[in-house]
Order: C-alpha cells, then sequence, then structure tokens
C-alpha cells in the first residue's frame, strides 16, 4: 500500500508507463542495429568489436571482475574503432550450432584509453570461458533501466518524511518553508545587505 498522496500516485505511473516505452524504443533500435547485418557490417558500423586481445583479468570490488581488451596484433587501431564510452552495456558474445551470435554476459565499461577498453562484469563465472581474444558487443542498456524501474518502486513504497519528499520532487506538493522560531532572529555577516537580500 502506497502511503503517497493521489497526485503522486498518478505521477509515478506516469513516469511508469513513459520509462516503459522508453525500454520498447531502445529495445528496438538495439535490435535494428544487429538485423541482416554480417558481423564485419556490424564491425564497421561500431556496434562489435570481434577478436579484442584479453590482455588482464583480475577482481574488482564487491566480488565484480575487471577485463582489460586491447588491439589485435594483426589488426592495430581496432578497439578504437569500437564506439562505446564508459558506462555503456556490452556483451561477450558467442556463436552457437547454426552461426548465430548469442550474448554470454554482460558487463559496463569501466574505462578507455587508446588501444584499450576496461570491462567491469558481476562475477567471474561470466568470464570463466573467456579465450584470449573475445568478440565483445555493445548491448542493450537493461542495467540503467532496472535501476529506474527499482527507484520507481522504491519511491512508490516510501513512507513518513520520505513521501513527503517524494510527493515535493514528484511536484505533486509545493516546497514549504523551514520555521524558524521567533526569538530566533538570523545574524547577517554582511550588514549593508538590503531587505530584499536579507529574505533571500
Amino acid at each position: 500500500m502506497s502511503h503517497l498522496i493521489p497526485e503522486a500516485q498518478e505521477r509515478l505511473a506516469k513516469l511508469r508507463s513513459l520509462l516503459a516505452e522508453e525500454e520498447r524504443e531502445v529495445r528496438a533500435r538495439a535490435d535494428a542495429l544487429l538485423v541482416d547485418k554480417t558481423p564485419k557490417e556490424l564491425e564497421a558500423s561500431g556496434v562489435l568489436l570481434r577478436k579484442a586481445r584479453v590482455a588482464d583479468v583480475s577482481a574488482a570490488l564487491f566480488g565484480r571482475v575487471r577485463v582489460v581488451v586491447g588491439d589485435d596484433a594483426s589488426r592495430p587501431g581496432h578497439v578504437d574503432r569500437f564506439d562505446v564510452r564508459p558506462g555503456a552495456v556490452v556483451s561477450i558474445i558467442e556463436r552457437d550450432d547454426d552461426g548465430r551470435m548469442q550474448a554470454v554476459a554482460d558487463g559496463i565499461v569501466a574505462r578507455r584509453k587508446r588501444g584499450s577498453i576496461e570491462i567491469v562484469f558481476e562475477s567471474s563465472e561470466q568470464v570463466a570461458d573467456a579465450d584470449e581474444s573475445i568478440d565483445v558487443l555493445l548491448a542493450f542498456d537493461e542495467v540503467t533501466l532496472r535501476r529506474m524501474r527499482d527507484g520507481l518502486d522504491e519511491s512508490a513504497r516510501v513512507e513518513g518524511r520520505g513521501a513527503r519528499l517524494v510527493e515535493m520532487i514528484l511536484g505533486a506538493v509545493a516546497p514549504r518553508p523551514t520555521r524558524m522560531p521567533h526569538d530566533r532572529v538570523p545574524h547577517f555577516l554582511d550588514a549593508a545587505l538590503n531587505d530584499d537580500q536579507r529574505i533571500a
């Protein structure tokens, strides 16, 4: 049961429907990038990094794994053509028996330097089968959308003063000024302030 006023609940519902629409649009755009394209065409368009050399695999915070990939010696500069930036979601992909690309692990680009990309994965199991080289595909950003959905769900469950804050952030109620005891007159450091400046 929500502790928010009805207007705030309506605004949260509207935000949920907008987020669902955004998710459909992002999925459609991601799918359109892959339809009827060869791996070479995907690589040329900057959404696929083929045969990236695994330069380092190390532990990261909270049990995550950091994988650094770099240029294949036979194709210098190909990592720089992969069109990703920090925060982008990527997938390690492999080919199934029919030759179709299958995502086997999702990670987030943590850092990008000339000739190398650092990707963080949730666990070592995700990259246990990584060979000396891997194929990486720019992926649909499920992580950001999931966090936004979780934030909306948490906002709907909040109680007490937190609920009042959510209502104010959503614009369902106007902010109220903080009350000051009448016996406490504010002391202004700058005596040259005029009345309007002191009120502000």
